[in-house]
């Protein structure tokens, strides 16, 4: 699957962000907050686990996963998981 679009994870991107940049810091705080559900997804964890294990509101991984789904082009938690499985976490 291509990831290369606009509305994709560019790893190169972020690899690339220049320390004291703001907006730059959100997108990879923002990256790394998606890494993590994606990664308690995975594992089986519903919401309010997920929430509790990162220490934000359920509101907030609920809000992720519809980005999650978005970017990956799936609709479903088993889509994303499998996803995440098959490429082991290299999105």
């Amino acid at each position: 699957m291509d990831h290369s679009g606009s509305s994709a994870w560019n790893l190169e991107e972020l690899a690339a962000v220049q320390p004291g940049s703001a907006p730059a810091c959100r997108d990879m705080a923002e990256f790394l907050l998606r890494c993590a559900v994606l990664q308690q997804l995975a594992a089986g964890y519903p919401n309010k686990a997920i929430a509790h294990a990162l220490g934000v509101r359920e509101n907030t991984v609920k809000s992720q996963c519809k980005s999650i789904f978005s970017k990956l082009g799936v609709s479903t938690r088993t889509a994303a998981a499998r996803l995440w499985l098959d490429t082991e976490g290299k999105i």
